[in-house]
């Protein structure tokens, strides 16, 4: 019986944890797209202006 309790428990630990590093790197993620984003806005303003 325990060792069907240290499986799940080990299953458990190890989503939880393949969750935590999803989210990491999506935060990641998105704050490069907001960085990209933002650049690319910059550089469309003084494209604008240039007109």
């Amino acid at each position: 019986m325990t060792e069907i309790i240290i499986a799940v428990i080990a299953v458990l630990a190890g989503f939880i944890a393949g969750a935590l590093v999803y989210r990491k790197h999506t935060k990641e993620a998105e704050r490069i797209i907001k960085q990209m984003q933002d650049a690319n806005d910059r550089l469309q303003k003084r494209l604008d202006s240039r007109k």
